[in-house]
């Protein structure tokens, strides 16, 4: 009996690290694709609300998470989004 438990997990430790390896290559696949994409942003595209949200973190002294948000919502380099982030918080 003590045998087929220890099968029994052993199996399970190989299941999970075939589940794990699928997700890393999932993960893996979907970062290769998305640099591969070429984003162009257009920071005329931000909502009001959108820039008034990247205003506030400036203020609030979280000017990496502005960055951050700015990236995420139009998909441009960092260069690009530490520009535009500097010249919104500019126009306010």
């Amino acid at each position: 009996m003590a045998i087929t438990v220890v099968i029994g997990i052993g199996l399970l430790f190989l299941l999970s690290l075939a589940v794990l390896a699928f997700f890393l290559s999932l993960n893996r696949i979907n970062a290769e694709r998305n640099s591969a994409l070429d984003y162009d942003a257009d920071p005329v595209s931000l909502t009001m609300g959108e820039k008034m949200m990247i205003r506030d973190l400036v203020q609030q002294g979280q000017k990496i998470a502005a960055i951050k948000r700015y990236r995420l919502l139009t998909g441009c380099d960092l260069k690009t989004a530490k520009e535009q982030v500097e010249r919104l918080v500019g126009q306010f």
